[in-house]
């Protein structure tokens, strides 16, 4: 797969699976089972994501608010990578304390 992963559902690449499907190595997006860091919306989330809301970590806020590294999904302003599903992506890296 892309660097990026799956849109819409099947297996991520290096970093998600969007809405669905089997996670690679950070998360499943929306369902499924998470990979190396979590799993988002509906299950436990691991070592970086904010699950369901807030401010995300070193990789992405899942569901709304303010993306770390990697991506925002589904809403709000995406970090390194891009944004998915809405708002704009930034070139900016805007690494974050997890958990804060």
């Amino acid at each position: 797969m892309s660097l990026i992963g799956a849109a819409g559902g099947g297996f991520g690449g290096f970093v998600a699976t969007m809405v669905g499907g089997a996670g690679g190595l950070v998360a499943t997006v929306v369902g499924g089972t998470g990979g190396l860091v979590a799993t988002v919306v509906g299950g436990t989330g691991g070592l970086v994501a904010t699950v369901g809301g807030g401010t995300g970590g070193l990789v992405a806020t899942v569901g709304g608010g303010t993306g770390g590294l990697v991506a925002t999904v589904g809403g709000g302003t995406g970090g390194f990578v891009a944004t998915v599903g809405g708002s704009e992506a930034s070139a900016t890296v805007k690494p974050l304390v997890v958990g804060s």
